[in-house]
């Protein structure tokens, strides 16, 4: 749920805020604003959820994303600050340098010492320093990162657990507090470069008592299903041996017209079919064959080369068949008693 003003309502468990202030608006309002926002957007423990047990260490990141208007999709932006807020009785708010104000709840969370970015800062090293009186730990990279319209840095690192936090969500099943992020950026080269941009966000975490399991989240169905095997060949365990024949209907001994060339077998995977060693056709279903048209041909004797490949682990993995054909001159109409 993105909001562009800085009146915030909690959020529900399992939804996130984020507030994206484009160009300088609230950093500088004596400057005039750009199209160039940044969001920002934390996140404890993406398995369960966001959902931790007390004594127990979990997976952290701040995913920090550009959004240009289309006028400004060249623009590129440097990311100078990074703040992250374990525990907070509130949703992320003005400024962003502190985004928490003096609603931190304290020792709740620790963090790792140092981060590792992923996407547009991969690789990069971040040093996650002390969170200061109202609970901010600024991410500070070993080098600049600069991102260009939609490209995203993750910064991962961990969380342990230490202690229930004050219940945010009183109406909601657990116990819940709110972790924050916020970035600031430079705009580097666009239409006003040296002009800042930032956002906000706000993400809710359940906290469990010591001894209790998160509950797992069900991972989504894969996006690319493994391919169906072939119905015609389907693998066995017991009978691994390949074997191929071959076909030709319609030719006859003098081919005049198109004909049919066919491969039979068991555990065949695909079958590439060429005449006179130039390929033809590729089939890699049932049934494996291809129609010659002979009237491509000159006419005379060509050569039909069949190369089968076996499914993996068959044995042979590749076959060879030959046959022939003979391409006739186009016959003489018949006699009809006129000239």
């Amino acid at each position: 749920m993105n909001r562009k003003t800085s009146k915030y309502t909690s959020p529900r468990a399992g939804f996130f805020t984020v507030l994206a202030i484009l160009g300088a608006m609230a950093l500088a309002p004596s400057v005039a604003q750009a199209a160039v926002a940044l969001d920002a957007v934390p996140n404890i423990s993406p398995g369960t959820g966001g959902t931790v047990a007390v004594g127990t260490q979990a997976p952290a990141d701040v995913t920090v994303t550009a959004k240009f208007t289309q006028t400004n999709v060249n623009d590129t932006i440097a990311l100078d600050q990074i703040r992250f807020v374990g525990a907070c009785k509130r949703s992320a708010d003005f400024p962003i340098a502190d985004p928490c104000g003096p609603n931190f709840d304290p020792d709740v969370f620790s963090t790792s010492a140092t981060g590792i970015g992923a996407g547009a800062c991969a690789g990069v090293t971040f040093t996650i320093g002390p969170p200061n009186a109202n609970g901010a730990q600024l991410l500070t990279p070993s080098q600049t990162v600069t991102l260009q319209n939609g490209s995203q840095c993750r910064i991962d690192f961990t969380v342990n657990v230490l202690k229930l936090p004050f219940d945010v969500q009183p109406n909601v099943p657990g116990v819940q507090t709110f972790n924050l992020a916020s970035a600031i950026g430079t705009i580097t080269q666009g239409v006003q470069p040296g002009l800042s941009g930032g956002g906000l966000g706000t993400a809710p975490v359940t906290v469990l008592p010591a001894g209790a399991v998160p509950p797992p989240v069900t991972p989504p169905p894969p996006t690319n299903p493994p391919k169906p095997k072939n119905p015609k060949n389907p693998d066995s365990p017991k009978d691994k041996k390949g074997n191929a024949t071959l076909k030709v209907s319609g030719s006859g001994p003098c081919a005049g017209h198109s004909f049919d060339v066919t491969v039979n077998g068991k555990r065949i995977d695909s079958v590439k079919f060429y005449v006179d060693g130039k390929l033809i056709a590729t089939d890699s279903r049932k049934a494996f064959s291809t129609k010659i048209n002979t009237r491509k041909f000159k006419v005379g004797s060509h050569k039909i080369t069949i190369k089968v490949k076996f499914a993996k682990g068959s044995k042979p993995a590749t076959k060879t068949l030959t046959d022939r054909f003979f391409r006739c001159d186009k016959p003489e109409a018949p006699f009809t008693g006129r000239r």
